[in-house]
């Protein structure tokens, strides 16, 4: 199974704490790499992905406040892009898509 960007990360901070190389360096690089990929995310326009992405890198170290300003751009165009979508399915009447992007806008 190949590799995706998280997993490799991941398995790079693993190997540096059992070879010695200290935790810090380890998860800032992790969560580098991730924060990274929830910016080519965003620039590909899927803020979804992007939040999901900030989140995780800050899961992996609570410290780590990189993406706090870069959440504070892209929650807002998530929850528009939803609800935009969410306008768009009730003017068709497609009442279930319609609640469910509500729901995805609010997460």
């Amino acid at each position: 199974m190949p590799m995706n960007g998280s997993r490799f990360l991941v398995a790079i901070a693993i190997l540096s704490i059992v070879l010695g190389w200290g935790t810090a360096v380890s998860f800032a690089m992790l969560c580098e790499g991730i924060q990274e990929e929830a910016h080519q995310a965003y620039l590909a326009g899927d803020y979804d992905k992007a939040v999901r992405k900030s989140v995780e890198a800050m899961e992996f170290d609570p410290n780590y406040q990189v993406p706090i300003p870069f959440l504070k751009e892209v929650l807002p165009k998530a929850y528009e892009w939803h609800r935009q979508r969410s306008a768009e399915f009730e003017r068709v009447g497609q009442w279930e898509n319609a609640i469910e992007e509500y729901k995805a806008g609010r997460r």
